[in-house]
């Protein structure tokens, strides 16, 4: 096979045409939230996110949704006059 046949050949790793985003359970977020609550040496918490493939507002928010009492993560719904509601 010439080159010019190889170039015009479909790659051997396919592109999806359309990402889709990762659906986290909760019970996934509430693991990762122990865990990092859990880190004490200097860059763990880091290293975590890392692995994972999260950012640390992740946690913040899953943080914030664990203090407030709601699952973290749950589903809500915002009217339009920006008020959130738990489903």
């Amino acid at each position: 096979m010439s080159a010019t046949e190889m170039a015009l050949r479909e790659p051997a790793v396919g592109v999806v045409a359309k990402a889709s985003r990762r659906r986290l359970t909760v019970e996934y977020k509430r693991k990762t939230v122990r865990e990092a609550d859990g880190c004490t040496t200097p860059g763990a918490v880091g290293a975590l996110l890392r692995r994972e493939g999260l950012y640390s507002s992740h946690l913040t928010a899953w943080r914030a949704a664990r203090d407030r009492g709601e699952p973290a993560g749950a589903p809500s719904v915002q009217s339009p006059s920006g008020e959130h509601f738990p489903q």
